[in-house]
């Protein structure tokens, strides 16, 4: 289509192009799941594409092992929804201030797919993942600086029931839980990744 309204998705010629961007094409993928206005999916797409990926990588999609995917920071719930409706797992999204009923992504889902996203309203440090959830994802976008903190203190606290974590901080450099490469928020990555380096 050559143009549309503001709000409305639009293919060009550019993203219809093998050979376009990869933001070109991370924005032609997302416009197929939601009706977002251009703009903001230029500025997210390609960010929101590289964590469904690694969630998909962790077993995060249908008949995978993933059984939920926690949402932290969640917001107007637009990860949310499209985690729900491109891997077809449910999620909890965990937002300490919701913003306006209208401005809430699930409401905006068919109706079909909005018992896929469920809101909890409230800080992540004081919530706890129910126990039916064996097998979560947890993902946040963006997290900065004590809400980064804040998230791997909530894995830290279900690991037994987390299968991975998928965090994009804002800016570099947000984790603040201590200082430099021994801080506690590294110290956890750390093990996650490559082991208790304590005991190796």
């Amino acid at each position: 289509r050559g143009s549309a309204e503001e709000g409305e998705p639009t293919a060009s010629t550019a993203e219809l192009d093998p050979d376009a961007s990869p933001q070109a094409r991370a924005c032609r993928v997302v416009d197929g799941f939601l009706w977002r206005p251009h703009k903001y999916n230029e500025k997210y797409a390609t960010q929101e594409l590289s964590l469904l990926y690694q969630i998909y990588r962790l077993g995060g999609s249908a008949g995978g092992p993933c059984d939920v995917v926690v949402d932290v920071g969640a917001g107007n719930a637009n990860l949310s929804c499209l985690i729900a409706l491109a891997l077809d797992v449910p999620v909890i999204c965990v937002e300490m201030e919701s913003p306006r009923a209208e401005l809430r992504g699930e409401a905006w889902m068919p109706a079909a797919a909005r018992a896929g996203v469920t809101r909890v309203e409230g800080f992540i440090q004081d919530y706890t993942l129910p126990s039916c959830y064996r097998r979560a994802i947890v993902v946040g976008k963006p997290l900065c600086g004590p809400g980064t903190d804040a998230g791997i203190g909530f894995v830290e606290r279900h690991l037994p029931s987390v299968l991975g974590c998928v965090f994009a901080t804002c800016c570099c450099c947000k984790i603040v839980g201590g200082a430099g490469a021994r801080g506690e928020g590294a110290r956890l990555f750390g093990d996650l990744h490559f082991g208790d380096a304590e005991s190796a």
